[in-house]
């Protein structure tokens, strides 16, 4: 098979199952591997039921980034893409991601736009500030040479694996692509229920719409320390970040959309857990020191013993 597709899933029974249908339609020769858990909703029955899945992993674990390693562990092509639920591809999708992983690219992403939307193009949601490709976690593609020079995602995240895989990619040279045929459409838009990501709140993936500030600095204070080190840059990006994301939520306070006693709470939070990512970034850094910056990745991953079942459905 020239592809593999993995697509970790929580309590998504209904949007997983349209994501399977267009994958069938417009690219039935994939090779689909669904990692599965610890849903409660019969995600997994429906599963088994639809014939176009070749593997079922079921696991225990809530961690997207440890259930996108089970995936990728167990793909066997040589090309490997990452789908959320949720993404439903187009025509064009799969002759992009193939025609540009088999050139010179490393990785590849495309738009996802939401139903009603015309489909966003490169210059508007391609380019991070910074000039740099982006990548979207719903909707992602790998050679797997590079799945193997990054080690997969770090497990240590529970969110945000992907910018620190697309900071990875940076550090080891890698080539990305954004490819704008490569779009996928999205459950989450005009007229389609809302989802919840693994924590809860009402979002499109990995991007709530109102922030764990606590699990936000952890992670990011992890990920930019791990990846660029502890230093007076690191402290003052830091302390940059959190003072303009406190003045804009006491602006919401005082506008009545928050209370003084929940901004004061997210400002322990915001405290306390960047100190901590900060430290495990650190102790991460050190234990990993290549360009890799993955001490848990998939080489070393504690995966095994969050799978309770494989159904090999070939």
């Amino acid at each position: 098979m020239a592809l593999s597709v993995v697509i970790p899933t929580f309590n998504e029974r209904d949007a997983l199952t349209g994501c399977l249908d267009k994958l069938a339609e417009h690219a039935p020769s994939m090779e689909i591997i669904v990692v599965n858990g610890p849903s409660t909703d019969g995600t997994s029955g429906v599963i088994r039921e639809h014939g176009d899945v070749d593997v079922i992993i079921d696991i225990t674990s809530r961690n997207i980034n440890l259930a996108r390693n089970v995936g990728l562990r167990e793909a066997t092509s040589n090309q490997v893409a990452i789908l959320a639920p949720t993404s439903r591809i187009g025509p064009s999708w799969y002759g992009a991601v193939i025609e540009t992983l088999t050139g010179a690219a490393d990785a590849v992403s495309g738009p996802i736009r939401s139903h009603g939307e015309q489909p966003p193009d490169a210059s508007r949601f391609g380019i991070e500030r910074s000039g740099e490709l982006t990548l979207v976690g719903g909707n992602l593609a790998l050679t797997r040479a590079a799945v193997t020079a990054l080690d997969g995602f770090d497990e240590t995240l529970t969110s945000a694996g992907t910018a620190d895989l697309a900071r990875r990619i940076r550090g080891l040279g890698l080539q990305v692509v954004w490819h704008p045929d490569m779009t996928v459409g999205h459950t989450d838009g005009v007229g389609a229920p809302p989802m919840r990501n693994r924590d809860g709140y009402v979002a499109t993936w990995e991007r709530p719409n109102e922030p764990n500030w606590g699990q936000r600095y952890r992670s990011q204070c992890y990920r930019w320390a791990k990846n660029d080190g502890v230093g007076p840059r690191f402290v003052l990006r830091v302390l940059s970040t959190a003072t303009a994301d406190g003045f804009r939520s006491a602006t919401d306070v005082m506008r009545g959309n928050g209370t003084p006693s929940r901004w004061f709470g997210n400002g322990i939070a915001v405290i306390s857990n960047a100190v901590q990512g900060s430290i495990a970034g650190y102790r991460a850094r050190r234990r990993d020191p290549t360009e890799t910056r993955n001490p848990n990745g998939l080489s070393r991953t504690g995966a095994e013993g969050a799978i309770v079942a494989v159904y090999d459905q070939l």
